[in-house]
């Protein structure tokens, strides 16, 4: 359990970190979302020491999701503050700013059907959160050549399916994206 929270809280930090690096400056507001973002990662302990002691209890799962859901949320708050008072670099295109939306809302979705699964059984739904949180740890990377043009390249943005890479993704220009390449963002390697 206490790998599975640690992979939880690296993931999150890699997005707060990814948001972090887009923004041009920050208010008042957003450093109270961020505030509340640190009190999501101060409970996580909390709720999985829970989930590992009654680990059979869908109560016990279900907090540990409200847990995830809160830290999801607050990042989606901050980053839609931060687009709204215009705290993000003027560089960054609105597909961007969408599609970091996207892949936060794709996620909680995940975190979600992993929890309903409690329904089946407590252990399929850690399971499954375990799966999606390797997923967004160590996505599989594509051999070189294997990736389709169609894939949007973004450097910087969290893992999500699969890995690009690319040796000089910095030339590379970010297309205008339809549903299916929002889904399929790349991590390029630096």
């Amino acid at each position: 359990m206490y790998l599975m929270s640690f992979l939880t809280l690296g993931i999150f930090w890699i997005g707060q970190q990814t948001q972090l690096n887009h923004l041009a400056r920050s208010d008042r507001s957003l450093s109270w979302i961020h505030i509340l973002f640190l009190f999501a990662v101060s409970i996580t302990p909390f709720s999985t020491m829970l989930l590992a002691e009654f680990t059979a209890y869908r109560l016990a799962l279900l907090e540990y999701w409200l847990n995830i859901l809160l830290l999801g949320s607050t990042l989606y708050f901050s980053w839609a503050c931060a687009i709204e008072k215009g705290l993000v670099k003027n560089d960054l295109t609105p597909e961007v700013q969408s599609a970091t939306k996207g892949r936060i809302v794709m996620g909680q979705a995940l975190y979600a059907f992993g929890a309903l699964l409690c329904v089946i059984s407590t252990y399929w739904s850690i399971a499954f959160i375990v799966l999606v949180q390797l997923n967004y740890a160590i996505a599989p990377r594509l051999p070189d050549g294997l990736a389709p043009e169609s894939f949007l390249c973004v450097p910087s943005c969290p893992l999500w399916l699969m890995n690009c890479k690319c040796r000089n993704h910095r030339g590379h220009k970010i297309p205008k994206m339809n549903e299916a390449a929002t889904k399929f963002l790349l991590y390029c390697d630096r």
